[in-house]
């Protein structure tokens, strides 16, 4: 499991799993990789929540705490 350096709390990892903190440092290489990647074979993104826009504020509230997977809006054409 990775996490970046500085996050708080530190993630808990589950037992038999290596944990390891990382700086990023942006370069133009490793943006061109992770372009070529994410061009060539479908990926998968982990949600931890979707909150409909009328939840806005609660999801705005729970970016501030630990949280696993991303947090996403579903918007709906009315």
């Amino acid at each position: 499991m990775a996490h970046p350096n500085g996050v708080e709390p530190e993630p808990r990892v589950p037992k038999g799993a290596r944990v390891r903190g990382y700086d990023g440092t942006p370069a133009r290489e490793a943006f061109e990789r992770l372009n070529r990647l994410v061009g060539n074979k479908p990926f998968h993104i982990e949600l931890g929540r979707v909150y409909r826009l009328s939840q806005a504020a609660s999801a705005h509230g729970q970016v501030a705490k630990h949280h696993l997977g991303k947090l996403a809006f579903e918007i709906r054409p009315s």
